[in-house]
């Protein structure tokens, strides 16, 4: 039998493109988002924030509450989806971005969220969450980055959480 080098060599490269591109294990994902319930507090450019994660739907979601100054209460739903990890955010702008786990980086503790879709917007230039990315050492500290995008120009808030005991 005659083996074609030039197909193996185009097999082994894409293989190296996907793996690199951050295959994601949405399940390892999931559970590490589910080591955050509890409450949360963090400082961020408006002020104190208060974050609340619980597990719901008999595990199969987690919902997380965030008050921050000057904002009505926000909530933000993690679930799988097959092989994907999902999360809708109900956010005071008035509308629900869906993002997906993009990259998820087990020996960082870091998980990317990159913009799926999303409801209840007025048009493509509306105010919205458009990326997350969380870093989840363990214990009782995380650290979290949401992107705002809206009028051409996006906007992160990082924020610094410590578990309240």
């Amino acid at each position: 039998m005659r083996v074609n080098l030039h197909c193996i060599a185009i097999a082994l490269l894409a293989s190296a493109v996907s793996l690199a591109g951050g295959e994601v294990d949405a399940a390892t994902a999931f559970e590490r988002l589910k080591s955050l319930a509890g409450n949360w507090e963090g400082r961020s450019p408006m002020g104190l924030t208060k974050s609340t994660f619980k597990v719901i739907a008999n595990g199969t979601a987690i919902q997380q509450e965030d008050e921050m100054p000057g904002h009505d209460i926000m909530m933000t739903v993690y679930h799988l989806d097959g092989g994907r990890l999902l999360l809708t955010h109900y956010c005071s702008a008035g509308n629900q971005p869906r993002l997906v786990a993009k990259r998820f980086d087990a020996g960082k503790n870091e998980i990317d969220f990159d913009f799926l879709d999303a409801t209840g917007m007025s048009g493509k230039q509306a105010g919205h969450i458009h990326a997350a990315k969380f870093r989840i050492p363990g214990g009782d500290h995380y650290w979290t980055e949401w992107m705002f995008s809206g009028a051409g120009k996006e906007t992160p808030e990082t924020i610094d959480f410590a578990r309240v005991k």
